[in-house]
Order: C-alpha cells, then structure tokens, then sequence
C-alpha cells in the first residue's frame, strides 16, 4: 500500500484503537483474575468487540 496524508492519519486513528485495545483486554484480564461479577465483565467484552469492529473501520476506509 503507497503511503500518503490518509494512510498515515489512518494509520495513527488505527495504531491508537489499538492501543486502546490493548488496555482493555488488561481491564479484562484484571477483572477475571479478581473474579469480577460477571455482568461487568460481559460489559468490558461488548466494548472490546464494538473496538475492534471501529478497528475493522478504519481499516478498510480506504
């Protein structure tokens, strides 16, 4: 893919996301680890997954 001003303002929204992402699979992992109640650990799977769809976004925007 040829970089240009999108693919690199694409690529910063994207590696952002991510990063995002990463924290909270964490807050997840934490909150199994602690044995959290398990509605609230449901909540924190929606938000990964509604992520990763905005990730799947980004992704094919160009």
């Amino acid at each position: 893919m040829k970089l240009n001003t999108t693919t690199v303002k694409n690529n910063d929204a994207l590696l952002n996301r991510l990063k995002r992402l990463e924290g909270q699979m964490r807050g997840l992992q934490s909150m199994i680890a602690e044995d959290r109640y398990c509605i609230d650990v449901l909540v924190q799977i929606t938000a990964i997954q509604s992520a990763l769809k905005q990730v799947g976004f980004i992704v094919t925007e160009d």
